[in-house]
């Protein structure tokens, strides 16, 4: 699946944070990182009857299809959509989109306002685990999924959110109010566990956690009512997902941030990682992201950028004017970074870690016999924490490999 540019700078800062962890020996063979790319988008009043301006420029950026064939001109390809305003009065676009746009691709939804809804449209090859209509002290509800990620070493808890708008007190008290409780929802799913038959139970592990939507807010004025999101009250302590304002493909401009929403030029779209994916993208390992990490995670994509690496409209198959015509917002991109599942050995035996099986693995194994060096210590071939016959054997089934 093709990516934006800065895939080769993620893998490369992802790769540099997840190296030392992984340890290159037979009980955790290092694995390259699993990519994922989630977007947010409020699509404004629906996506629009089919074949329309508004339903085609949505279609330009958020599909699996390339429609211009080979060439530099692509879209998005989401892997997980995060949907705000889809229209409650005609659901029946949303199936059609998927079915248009992105074939095989699932959907699941949650209560309304009676005018729109949220969802969050994943990929087919993602395991659906889980799923929620959160209930929200505001007027739409909140999608939760929990998906299994081929490949990745844990799950992956998806949020979709749109609170309250504007600015009177009632909108922010109602606002404030739905960003306490997803933040408490958040804080409990990563301290306590995760319920994902819904029966009360919280009864499975937390993985990573990501919040995408329109949280009608913008932290970088001082706002405070999303400060709920970010941290839980009555705990003393971070909820665990972080405020990441990423730019666009451009740049800064109004020198500060780079806006969501066109008609009040403000941040009011958001994509929130839990602190261990962002964490990953602290190539200095210092501790904090600076600005150029938050940026490698992702972007703000407006389609009539014009780089010095991407022409007008590349990333909406040539439709320089897609975000204009698609909504009065404008997508948020994020591209994580999964640590991945120890890959299984080429060579079983190979506890030197050389990449062949051969007599300086045998000999590791006769010097260490009969002691517990632990599990992928010295002489461990097969991970039992003891080097014995069985390790011997081992060895010796495999002798001579050489990937």
């Amino acid at each position: 699946m093709s990516r934006n540019h800065f895939s080769s700078v993620l893998i490369l800062a992802a790769g540099a944070l997840l190296a030392p962890g992984l340890y290159a020996g037979p009980c955790d063979a290092p694995s390259e990182p699993v990519e994922l790319r989630i977007v947010t988008y409020n699509v404004k009043q629906g996506l629009g009857p089919v074949g329309s301006t508004a339903w085609n420029s949505v279609g330009d950026m958020l599909t699996t299809i390339d429609e211009d064939g080979d060439g530099p001109n692509t879209s998005l390809m989401p892997d997980i959509i995060c949907f705000q305003e889809l229209d409650q009065q005609a659901q029946s676009e949303l199936v059609v989109y998927i079915n248009t746009f992105l074939p095989g691709y699932q959907a699941r939804t949650a209560s309304g306002d009676g005018f729109n809804y949220n969802a969050i449209v994943f990929r087919p090859d993602l395991t659906l685990l889980g799923f929620t209509n959160l209930n929200t002290p505001g007027p739409r509800n909140v999608v939760r999924c929990t998906f299994e990620v081929p490949g990745a070493a844990k799950t992956l808890t998806v949020y979709s959110a749109h609170f309250k708008c504007c600015g009177d007190i009632g909108s922010q008290n109602t606002r404030r109010a739905e960003a306490d409780d997803l933040g408490e929802e958040i804080w409990r799913d990563r301290n306590i566990g995760l319920d994902l038959d819904n029966n009360g139970s919280r009864e499975t592990e937390p993985g990573w956690f990501v919040l995408g939507g329109d949280l009608n807010a913008n932290t970088l004025t001082g706002d405070t009512t999303l400060d709920g999101v970010f941290f839980y009250d009555d705990q003393n302590e971070p909820t665990g997902v972080l405020d990441l304002p990423v730019e666009s493909l451009f740049g800064r401009i109004s020198g500060s941030f780079f806006p969501n929403t066109f008609q009040n030029s403000s941040r009011l779209d958001y994509i929130c990682l839990d602190e261990d994916l962002a964490m990953l993208y602290d190539a200095d390992e210092n501790g904090a992201l600076s600005e150029s990490e938050i940026n490698a995670m992702g972007f703000v994509y407006f389609s009539n950028d014009n780089t010095p690496e991407h022409a007008p409209g590349q990333f909406a198959n040539g439709n320089s004017n897609a975000t204009s015509f698609g909504s009065d917002h404008r997508p948020v991109v994020f591209d994580m970074m999964l640590p991945a599942l120890p890959s299984e050995p080429a060579c079983p035996g190979d506890v030197t870690g050389d990449g062949s099986v051969d007599l300086a693995d045998l000999n590791l194994v006769l010097a260490n016999f009969g002691t517990s060096p632990g599990i992928g210590g010295p002489g461990d071939a097969n991970c039992s924490g003891e080097v014995d016959l069985a390790d011997l054997n081992l060895i010796l089934a495999n002798f001579g490999c050489q990937p």
